[in-house]
């Protein structure tokens, strides 16, 4: 707690340092929130054609459809032929 005290004080003292700790602190933070704004807008954008999918197209190019329990019998081995122990 000491450092951050006297690197207050630092700071204080000159005037300079101050104006460019800011600087560089309003450049991380510029930065931060574009990336953030970036991962935002992509996610957004994904999830209108998503629904643009649902609404327009899935009659046409349907999702496939699986079931679950061909797929056990398929991949799965039987109880009997399981070599566990």
């Amino acid at each position: 707690m000491e450092a951050v005290s006297e690197l207050w004080e630092q700071l204080q003292a000159h005037p300079l340092l101050l104006w460019v700790a800011g600087v560089l602190a309003l450049f991380l933070m510029v930065g931060i929130v574009k990336r953030v704004l970036t991962i935002a807008v992509l996610s957004g954008v994904l999830l209108l054609l998503y629904f643009v999918y649902v609404t327009n197209f899935q009659e046409r190019f349907p999702l496939p459809e699986f079931d679950l329990d061909e797929m056990r019998e398929r991949w799965l081995p039987a109880d009997e032929d399981a070599n566990a122990s």
